[in-house]
């Protein structure tokens, strides 16, 4: 992280998964000290806790170490110098096999809805988040009901995913 405050790097590779260390935490750090770094993450754990956790940081890109060739890797740096979110052909597959469906975008979330997605995809509880927005729990229960709906999602962890691979956060 000091090697990065000190001279930023382009394109920084993170294993969620470090010894000694949470990538994931990482990739949160890294975001705030050096934002112009473009961060990819990395797993070889394919578990759906794993992928969400990593999603949930919002990479710039994301590889399964394994299942990423080197013509993947090269499409992933070319990707996120270019600005744009990159997901491996296998994390794509495994987000579909998870529930994600490109048809589901036929539809808008309100600006309040976008708010709320955002807090729920940090993982914060409908109690946490009524306090932040000043609105009681219910109306943010019915806010998440209805962008379930909206999405075709069983559940928040459907949500984020699909928030993810949408572009929504």
């Amino acid at each position: 992280i000091g090697s990065a405050r000190r001279r930023p790097f382009a394109v920084a590779f993170i294993d969620v998964r470090l010894p000694g260390t949470d990538g994931i935490e990482l990739i949160q750090i890294m975001r705030k000290e050096s934002p112009v770094t473009k961060l990819v993450s990395m797993t070889s754990f394919a578990q759906n806790d794993t992928i969400l956790a990593m999603l949930q940081a919002t990479p710039d890109g994301v590889l399964l170490k394994g299942r990423a060739n080197a013509e993947d890797l090269k499409i992933c740096i070319d990707t996120v110098l270019a600005g744009k979110k990159y997901r491996c052909p296998a994390m794509q597959q495994m987000l579909n096999e998870f529930g994600y469906d490109p048809t589901k975008t036929m539809f808008k979330f309100s600006t309040r809805e976008l708010e709320l997605l955002k807090l729920l995809c940090k993982g914060l509880s409908s109690k946490e988040i009524a306090g932040m927005l000043n609105l009681s729990q219910l109306t943010v229960d019915a806010y998440r009901k209805q962008m379930l709906q909206k999405a075709k999602c069983k559940n928040v962890a459907e949500l984020t995913a699909f928030a993810l691979s949408n572009g929504l956060i």
